[in-house]
């Protein structure tokens, strides 16, 4: 279960087994039903670690980033075109590709996208369309 919720990410394993050691320890001292409480550990990962990358987005961006989370195959990498189409399902107001090409530089000046290969990009931040598909307000954008 660790290892899922972590994405076998290092931080995110020692994050979360510190959490569940911790909740764990309290339950069994205040003498509760011992149980994983794995939403509340990622409740806490998502104050800890994302919001402050995501406070960092303009509007605009964050709306890029959840397409980006709602793509298929989004969360492992993705090409302008592949972005393109699917701001066009998912928006109203979609995107062009060169205002994409754009967006994603800015973005990955920011350290929220990379570009990992020719024409290809991905999340910097491990996780992050995990955390962008938990929000209340990404309705699949």
């Amino acid at each position: 279960m660790i290892r899922k919720a972590s994405a076998g990410n290092p931080y995110f394993i020692q994050f979360i087994c510190r959490e569940l050691f911790d909740a764990l320890l309290q339950r069994m001292e205040a003498g509760e039903e011992r149980f994983v409480p794995l939403n509340e550990i990622l409740k806490k990962l998502d104050v800890d670690f994302f919001a402050g990358r995501w406070a960092r987005a303009t509007d605009r961006q964050r709306e890029l980033l959840s397409v980006i989370a709602n793509l298929e195959g989004g969360d492992e990498e993705f090409t302008v075109q592949e972005f393109v189409e699917g701001s066009r399902r998912l928006l109203d107001k979609p995107f062009s590709a060169s205002h994409v090409n754009q967006m994603l530089s800015t973005l990955s000046n920011a350290g929220l996208i990379y570009k990992n290969r020719h024409g290809k990009y991905s999340f910097a931040v491990p996780l992050l369309g995990h955390f962008i598909r938990r929000r209340p307000d990404n309705s699949g954008t």
